[in-house]
């Protein structure tokens, strides 16, 4: 099986000059090898059909940059950080076709909240004591969801990094985890699986696995 996955742009210093680079981080392929299915990096704003054709699914991960609130019909907060290229603008059509084709789309933490801007929620554009790398916190699985077929537990440990969160959820989603102060961190629909942690930054295939 081949599941593609949307790579992140990055700028760093590099002696004279800035390495610009699209990237995947090095977990999704660890996942991919436990899950076993292959990995298929995508470009934004490349022809992407190819890929499209000869995949199940794709993931949408996370990301050093913000969705642009334009998307969603909010103003600029000064938190809120942009990318030179526009990251929504840029992974939309592939959404959009993949969604269209009727294969599965998996969101993970920037991914989380672009697949809700996309189904038609809102953000947040900042909280606080939410960026913890490296650290856990529970979070309460809805009992009729996927995810509870899934880990057959109402309870997970999970691990987030990040500084937005969902805000109004999109229409006809089922929200199906929630932090214990209220951040809506999972939703599923049809054909849709979104979490705001990083399975893949705590070892954990269970979700590729069972998901694809």
């Amino acid at each position: 099986m081949n599941i593609a996955i949307l790579t992140r742009y990055t700028e760093k210093p590099n002696g004279r000059l800035i390495a610009r680079r699209y990237t995947i981080t090095a977990e999704f392929q660890n996942m991919a090898r436990k899950a076993g299915f292959n990995l298929i990096p995508i470009i934004p704003g490349s022809d992407f059909h190819d890929i499209l054709a000869i995949t199940d699914g794709l993931i949408i991960p996370g990301s050093g940059t913000d969705v642009d609130p334009k998307h969603y019909g909010k103003k600029l907060d000064p938190h809120t950080e942009l990318d030179p290229y526009d990251l929504y603008a840029a992974d939309y059509p592939v959404i959009k076709a993949y969604r269209e084709a009727g294969k599965k789309l998996l969101g993970i933490c920037a991914g989380h909240q672009e697949l809700n801007v996309f189904l038609g929620g809102t953000l947040t554009q900042h909280i606080e004591n939410h960026f913890m790398p490296g650290e856990r916190h529970p979070v309460t699985i809805n009992k009729d969801s996927t995810l509870y077929k899934m880990y057959g537990k109402d309870r997970l440990d999970v691990s987030s990094t990040h500084h937005q969160c969902i805000d109004q959820i999109a229409p006809d989603v089922k929200i199906i985890a929630m932090s214990d102060d209220g951040i809506i961190e999972g939703f599923e629909t049809e054909g849709i699986l979104s979490v705001q942690w990083h399975p893949e930054a705590m070892n954990d295939p269970v979700i590729f696995k069972m998901f694809f």
